[in-house]
Protein backbone atom coordinates (compact mmCIF):
# COMPACT_ATOMS: atom_id res chain seq x y z
CA UNK A 1 0.00 0.00 0.00
CA UNK A 2 1.17 3.27 -1.09
CA UNK A 3 0.39 6.28 1.20
CA UNK A 4 0.67 9.80 -0.75
CA UNK A 5 1.59 12.24 1.94
CA UNK A 6 0.36 15.90 1.73
CA UNK A 7 1.03 18.78 3.38
CA UNK A 8 0.34 18.55 6.83
CA UNK A 9 -2.79 20.93 8.94
CA UNK A 10 -3.76 21.36 12.21
CA UNK A 11 -6.26 18.26 12.82
CA UNK A 12 -5.11 16.02 10.78
CA UNK A 13 -1.46 14.98 12.26
CA UNK A 14 -3.48 11.59 14.00
CA UNK A 15 -4.76 10.81 10.86
CA UNK A 16 -1.33 10.67 9.27
CA UNK A 17 0.02 8.81 12.56
CA UNK A 18 -2.92 6.55 11.87
CA UNK A 19 -2.20 6.02 8.30
CA UNK A 20 1.73 5.57 8.60
CA UNK A 21 0.65 2.60 11.33
CA UNK A 22 -1.98 0.86 8.41
CA UNK A 23 0.74 1.02 6.26
CA UNK A 24 3.17 -0.38 8.65
CA UNK A 25 0.74 -3.34 9.58
CA UNK A 26 -0.55 -3.84 5.85
CA UNK A 27 -1.53 -7.07 6.31
CA UNK A 28 -4.13 -6.27 8.49
CA UNK A 29 -5.72 -3.41 6.30
CA UNK A 30 -8.27 -4.28 3.60
CA UNK A 31 -8.89 -0.29 2.35
CA UNK A 32 -10.35 1.15 -0.52
CA UNK A 33 -7.91 3.63 -1.75
CA UNK A 34 -8.90 7.18 -1.77
CA UNK A 35 -11.29 9.48 -2.72
CA UNK A 36 -11.31 12.38 -5.08
CA UNK A 37 -12.08 15.98 -4.18
CA UNK A 38 -14.77 15.41 -6.69
CA UNK A 39 -15.99 12.38 -5.21
CA UNK A 40 -15.87 14.21 -1.39
CA UNK A 41 -17.94 16.94 -2.49
CA UNK A 42 -20.46 14.72 -4.00
CA UNK A 43 -20.59 12.68 -0.80
CA UNK A 44 -21.16 15.97 1.20
CA UNK A 45 -23.30 17.48 -1.33
CA UNK A 46 -25.93 14.44 -0.91
CA UNK A 47 -25.38 14.32 3.06
CA UNK A 48 -26.10 18.07 2.86
CA UNK A 49 -22.66 18.73 5.15
CA UNK A 50 -19.23 19.42 5.06
CA UNK A 51 -16.49 17.29 6.52
CA UNK A 52 -14.39 18.31 9.48
CA UNK A 53 -10.57 18.40 8.32
CA UNK A 54 -9.25 15.37 9.56
CA UNK A 55 -12.12 12.98 8.25
CA UNK A 56 -11.86 14.85 5.17
CA UNK A 57 -7.90 13.69 4.99
CA UNK A 58 -8.64 10.09 5.78
CA UNK A 59 -10.78 10.18 2.89
CA UNK A 60 -8.37 11.85 0.53
CA UNK A 61 -5.71 9.03 1.92
CA UNK A 62 -7.69 5.91 2.47
CA UNK A 63 -11.03 6.17 1.45
CA UNK A 64 -13.00 3.50 3.28
CA UNK A 65 -12.09 -0.01 4.63
CA UNK A 66 -11.08 -2.06 7.30
CA UNK A 67 -7.86 -2.84 10.08
CA UNK A 68 -8.50 -5.64 11.22
CA UNK A 69 -11.59 -6.25 13.69
CA UNK A 70 -11.79 -2.08 12.81
CA UNK A 71 -14.43 -1.04 10.20
CA UNK A 72 -14.13 2.51 9.02
CA UNK A 73 -17.25 4.07 6.38
CA UNK A 74 -16.06 6.24 4.01
CA UNK A 75 -15.86 7.38 -0.12
CA UNK A 76 -14.75 4.90 -2.47
CA UNK A 77 -15.51 5.97 -5.93
CA UNK A 78 -17.85 4.59 -8.54
CA UNK A 79 -17.82 1.32 -7.74
CA UNK A 80 -19.34 1.42 -4.16
CA UNK A 81 -19.32 -0.86 -1.26
CA UNK A 82 -22.60 0.05 0.39
CA UNK A 83 -21.35 -1.42 3.43
CA UNK A 84 -18.82 0.69 3.27
CA UNK A 85 -20.12 3.83 2.17
CA UNK A 86 -20.76 6.22 4.43
CA UNK A 87 -23.82 8.03 2.70
CA UNK A 88 -25.74 4.79 2.37
CA UNK A 89 -24.50 4.46 6.03
CA UNK A 90 -25.79 7.89 7.16
CA UNK A 91 -28.75 8.20 4.73
CA UNK A 92 -30.32 4.78 6.20
CA UNK A 93 -29.58 5.83 10.01
CA UNK A 94 -31.51 9.33 8.93
CA UNK A 95 -34.25 7.14 7.48
CA UNK A 96 -34.72 4.56 9.84
CA UNK A 97 -32.55 5.64 13.04
CA UNK A 98 -33.96 9.41 13.77
CA UNK A 99 -30.58 10.22 12.83
CA UNK A 100 -30.05 14.13 13.08
CA UNK A 101 -29.64 15.42 9.18
CA UNK A 102 -26.28 17.20 10.48
CA UNK A 103 -24.71 13.71 11.57
CA UNK A 104 -22.50 11.35 10.09
CA UNK A 105 -21.83 7.83 10.53
CA UNK A 106 -17.81 6.88 10.74
CA UNK A 107 -17.79 3.38 12.29
CA UNK A 108 -19.80 0.57 13.45
CA UNK A 109 -19.96 -0.03 17.47
CA UNK A 110 -21.49 -3.68 18.29
CA UNK A 111 -24.66 -4.72 16.53
CA UNK A 112 -26.76 -1.44 18.68
CA UNK A 113 -24.66 1.61 18.41
CA UNK A 114 -22.57 3.34 15.68
CA UNK A 115 -19.83 6.01 16.04
CA UNK A 116 -20.10 9.45 14.16
CA UNK A 117 -20.23 13.25 14.85
CA UNK A 118 -22.57 16.48 14.05
CA UNK A 119 -21.14 18.01 11.68
CA UNK A 120 -23.02 21.35 12.95
CA UNK A 121 -20.84 21.12 16.23
CA UNK A 122 -17.42 22.54 15.11
CA UNK A 123 -14.80 22.89 17.73
CA UNK A 124 -10.97 24.34 17.55
CA UNK A 125 -9.74 24.18 14.08
CA UNK A 126 -13.16 23.33 12.29
CA UNK A 127 -12.64 20.00 13.80
CA UNK A 128 -16.50 17.67 15.18
CA UNK A 129 -15.79 15.43 18.05
CA UNK A 130 -16.42 11.71 17.79
CA UNK A 131 -19.51 10.24 19.59
CA UNK A 132 -21.26 6.84 20.66
CA UNK A 133 -24.74 6.79 18.79
CA UNK A 134 -27.25 4.37 19.42
CA UNK A 135 -29.05 3.12 16.82
CA UNK A 136 -32.36 5.23 18.19
CA UNK A 137 -30.49 8.47 18.71
CA UNK A 138 -32.80 11.42 18.51
CA UNK A 139 -32.40 14.95 18.68
CA UNK A 140 -32.83 15.02 22.48
CA UNK A 141 -30.60 12.39 23.36
CA UNK A 142 -26.97 13.24 24.33
CA UNK A 143 -24.09 11.83 22.19
CA UNK A 144 -21.05 9.90 24.19
CA UNK A 145 -18.66 11.54 23.60
CA UNK A 146 -15.43 9.48 22.52
CA UNK A 147 -12.65 12.10 20.50
CA UNK A 148 -11.85 15.60 20.09
CA UNK A 149 -11.61 14.80 16.02
CA UNK A 150 -11.55 11.97 13.64
CA UNK A 151 -8.15 11.40 13.40
CA UNK A 152 -7.71 10.99 17.30
CA UNK A 153 -10.52 8.50 16.97
CA UNK A 154 -8.58 6.34 13.91
CA UNK A 155 -5.28 6.86 15.64
CA UNK A 156 -7.26 5.36 18.85
CA UNK A 157 -8.69 2.40 17.03
CA UNK A 158 -5.76 1.18 14.93
CA UNK A 159 -3.83 1.39 18.64
CA UNK A 160 -6.36 -0.54 19.97
CA UNK A 161 -6.59 -3.27 17.48
CA UNK A 162 -2.26 -3.57 17.80
CA UNK A 163 -2.83 -3.85 21.46
CA UNK A 164 -0.62 -0.35 21.78
CA UNK A 165 -3.48 2.11 22.86
CA UNK A 166 -1.92 4.47 25.72
CA UNK A 167 1.66 3.49 24.29
CA UNK A 168 3.97 6.09 22.81
CA UNK A 169 4.80 5.41 19.32
CA UNK A 170 7.82 7.91 18.58
CA UNK A 171 9.60 8.20 22.43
Amino acid sequence: MTLTVKRPSMGTHETEEAARLIQRHSERADFRGGASDHEIARAEDRLGVKFPPSYRRFLEDLGAGQFGDQTFFGVIGPEVDSMLDVVSRTLDQRTHGNLPTTHVVVAPYGSEAFFGFDCADRRYNEECPVAEFPRDYGDTQEPNYFELDFGSFLLARIRDELGERGQFLHP
